[in-house]
């Protein structure tokens, strides 16, 4: 393997040799069937002074391992494809050890809800929580600006109910993927993130997207397929593309605001000649 990098892939370790391990910025302890990092292996990740990339995909772990928020020059994680739950994901004071974290990839897990340590991982700008089962709200504290560094959410095939309000704090995301949960609708909020170019909300519940979306300054590729229940905009604007659909919900929006400043007139003249034939 090339200096630095190190691949151990389906060798059954139990424990990690620490030879020049100042000297290994990316290792591959992927699809090992590990079911936790015991004591054995933690003095030998605090050795591992230099690793910027680890990736832990496909083995059998029920949590994510707090030893890993030890290593402060980590900046890529994968733990993608196994058995963690939210509440064995550490706390935000533990994960606050992640100082360089830009790339978290915790998809196929058991996650249920968006566990509040994540929130805390200031530099992220990566985030794969696909395939999950985020039916629930998030729990514990959460910070007052979260993850102004993020630009890139994978939430597709997630179980989700609604939108995790931290993502409306997001002001650099540009990549939001939200296709294949059970959404009924989406709020308004999320088309005022001035940087977001890619949206996915094919495959869920919508009956109504809101017009002001037609307004999201940076969004050239929307998605709005496989949603049976969609009125608004209709199927026929929908199969004709991301253009035509924010064309649509710009017209439609305008629309709505002349039919409003239309009524308000009436209502106001209504009441002036109320307020004539009274005097």
């Amino acid at each position: 393997s090339e200096r630095g990098i190190v691949a151990m892939r389906e060798l059954g370790l139990s424990r990690l040799a620490t030879a020049d391990a100042d000297e290994v910025r990316d290792l591959d302890l992927s699809d090992n069937l590990l079911e936790r990092i015991d004591s054995a292996w933690r003095g030998s990740l605090r050795m591992l002074s230099n690793l910027a990339v680890l990736n832990l995909a496909g083995n059998r772990l029920e949590g994510f391992p707090a030893a890993l928020c030890q290593i402060p020059s980590l900046e890529e994680l994968s733990l993608a494809g196994n058995w963690i739950s939210s509440a064995a994901v550490p706390s935000a004071e533990e994960m606050s050890g992640l100082k360089r974290m830009r790339d978290l990839d915790l998809s196929a897990n058991r996650l249920s809800y968006l566990p509040s340590g994540l929130l805390w991982l200031g530099k992220l700008q990566r985030l794969n929580l696909s395939r999950n089962r985020l039916e629930h709200s998030s729990a514990g504290e959460l910070p007052e600006a979260p993850w102004q560094c993020l630009t890139s959410v994978d939430l597709s095939s997630a179980g989700l109910l609604r939108v995790p309000p931290p993502l409306l704090a997001c002001l650099v995301l540009r990549r939001l993927l939200l296709g294949g949960n059970r959404l009924p609708e989406v709020p308004a909020a999320l088309a005022a993130l001035p940087e977001l170019e890619e949206l996915d909300l094919g495959g869920n519940k919508l009956r109504a997207l809101p017009l002001a979306f037609g307004r999201t300054p940076s969004l050239v590729k929307l998605t709005l397929g496989d949603n049976p229940q969609l009125e608004t905009p209709p199927r026929h604007v929908v199969k004709l593309g991301t253009r035509a659909v924010l064309e649509w919900l710009r017209a439609a929006e305008g629309s709505n605001a002349a039919a409003v400043r239309r009524e308000s007139s009436r209502a106001a003249n209504a009441t002036e000649r109320a307020r004539e034939a009274e005097a």
